[in-house]
């Protein structure tokens, strides 16, 4: 009779170190907290999530996300740096949705889909607005 081997440790698999090599730009905490308010940067979506939520803890943090908008654009943060941090944010969000889906996180991945939508339509009509004021000058 044979006695049983005890199992050599597994290297980790090959697809985690794939999933590094392509999700390796976001945080730990993007990763695990993907919906957190920490991550929210849209005046639009801060706004969405207000209107869509009743948890105090959420609308807490999701009003001081606000306040802090509030204090950069007052300490001159222009619409210019905004429009580049949404499409900075964007980016990070379209790589965290398919970071999500590869992960079978769709529930996730949708709301992070939607945050993208809304940042997206934020962009447009921020560039529309921008664009009028200046042909009314």
């Amino acid at each position: 009779s044979r006695v049983p081997q005890a199992r050599k440790p597994q290297r980790p698999s090959q697809p985690n170190a794939q999933m590094n090599k392509q999700f390796g730009e976001l945080t730990l905490q993007e990763r695990k907290t993907p919906l957190s308010a920490q991550h929210v940067i849209s005046e639009a979506v801060i706004n969405h999530l207000l209107a869509s939520t009743s948890d105090p803890m959420v609308k807490m943090t999701l009003n001081n996300q606000m306040m802090l908008l509030q204090v950069n654009f007052d300490n001159g943060m222009t619409p210019d740096v905004y429009l580049t941090n949404l499409s900075a944010r964007i980016s990070r969000d379209m790589l965290l949705s398919k970071y999500l889906l590869t992960c079978k996180r769709q529930n996730e991945a949708a709301k992070v889909v939607e945050r993208i939508k809304i940042m997206k339509k934020e962009i447009t009509d921020l560039k529309e607005m921008l664009t009028n004021q200046q042909a009314k000058s």
